[in-house]
C-alpha cells in the first residue's frame, strides 16, 4: 500500500473533516497527478490522482452517478454498478445471434482530439 494511503487512513477522521471543510468553503485544490506508462496490451500513459483526490472523486461519483445513470443507454457497460464484462459479453452473444455484421474499431487519440 502506498505511503500516501497509509498517511491518509492513519488520521482518517481528521483527513475527512479537513476535506469536508475545504469542499464546503470552496478552498479545495486537487493535487498533482503522477504520470507513468503501462503495457496493457499496448503502451498507455496513465495519470493517477493523489489518494486524497480519489476520495473526493468517489464522493462526487456517489452524488452524480444516480443522476447520470438515468441518461445512459442499456448497452453502456463500463464503470456501472450491475454492469460489466460478463453482462456485456451476454449482450454481444445476443447481437451475434441476430445479425451477421460486426464493427470493431479503436479510434486513435480520440480524447486528444477533444481537447
Amino acid at each position: 500500500m502506498q505511503a500516501s494511503v497509509l498517511r491518509f487512513n492513519y488520521s482518517l477522521e481528521s483527513a475527512l473533516l479537513a476535506l469536508q471543510a475545504e469542499l464546503t468553503h470552496k478552498t479545495y485544490k486537487p493535487g498533482g497527478y503522477t504520470t507513468f506508462e503501462i503495457y496493457d496490451p499496448k503502451l498507455r500513459m496513465i495519470s493517477a490522482a493523489p489518494y486524497r483526490d480519489r476520495v473526493v472523486h468517489h464522493a462526487l461519483c456517489n452524488i452524480i452517478q444516480p443522476i447520470f445513470e438515468r441518461t445512459f443507454i442499456d448497452d453502456s457497460y463500463a464503470n456501472r454498478i450491475g454492469y460489466g464484462t460478463h453482462r456485456a459479453l451476454q449482450r454481444l452473444i445476443q447481437f451475434m445471434r441476430t445479425t451477421p455484421y460486426v464493427l470493431q474499431c479503436d479510434i486513435q487519440k480520440y480524447f486528444l482530439a477533444l481537447t
